[in-house]
C-alpha cells in the first residue's frame, strides 16, 4: 500500500467560537491527486488553512509526511513542503470555469523538494498567463 503523504484525522476548527469543520477526515497517499469541491461557504479554504495552520484547530491532528503538524504556525510547515496558494483572482488564467471558489496546497516529499519555493511549486497547476 502507498504510505499517506498527508492526514487530516477529526478535525474541528473554525473562526472564534464558530466552528465551521466538524470532524473532517482526509488523507492523501504519495502520488495522489485529491480534490476538495463544493458550495461556497462549505469549509474547504478552512479545511486547507487549518492543515497549514492558518486556524486554529480545536479538536482532531494534522500529520504530514510522517510528522505532526497540528498547532504549528504557516512558517513551521513550509520548510517542511507544504504550503497554502489561494486562489489569484488578478488574472483571467487563474479564475475557475464554474462560479464555485478554488484553493489548493502545494506538497511536494523528499529533502531537495522540500526546500523548493513555494512559487515554483504553483506555477506547475497555474502557469502565469501569457503576456500580451
Amino acid at each position: 500500500m502507498t504510505p499517506t503523504l498527508l492526514q487530516a484525522q477529526g478535525l474541528t476548527a473554525g473562526y472564534g467560537k464558530m466552528p465551521i469543520l466538524h470532524d473532517v477526515t482526509l488523507d492523501v497517499r504519495v502520488g495522489e491527486m485529491v480534490s476538495i469541491i463544493g458550495p461556497n461557504g462549505a469549509g474547504k479554504s478552512t479545511a486547507l488553512k487549518s492543515i497549514i495552520g492558518f486556524v486554529k484547530v480545536s479538536s482532531g491532528h494534522v500529520r504530514f509526511d510522517g510528522q505532526e503538524i497540528t498547532g504549528l504556525r504557516p512558517d513551521q510547515v513550509l520548510p517542511r513542503g507544504l504550503a497554502y496558494v489561494p486562489q489569484a483572482m488578478g488574472s483571467a488564467s487563474a479564475k475557475p470555469s464554474s462560479r464555485s471558489s478554488a484553493s489548493s496546497p502545494s506538497w511536494a516529499s523528499g529533502s531537495a523538494r522540500r526546500r523548493a519555493p513555494c512559487r515554483a511549486a504553483s506555477s506547475r497547476w497555474w502557469p502565469s498567463p501569457a503576456p500580451s
